[in-house]
């Protein structure tokens, strides 16, 4: 199982992270979110 963790997104996903993210299987954020999209977008990927 892979776990992506992030943080202080700021309300940007940059291409490369999407892109490391997309292999994982869960994704943890940890804060500074400010644009729901991004857990929209993240929610796309893993749960």
């Amino acid at each position: 199982m892979r776990i992506g963790v992030l943080s202080d997104t700021h309300g940007l996903l940059r291409p490369a992270v999407l892109e490391t993210l997309a292999s994982c299987d869960c994704i943890l954020h940890s804060g500074d979110i400010n644009k729901p999209e991004i857990l929209e977008t993240l929610s796309h990927l893993a749960p």
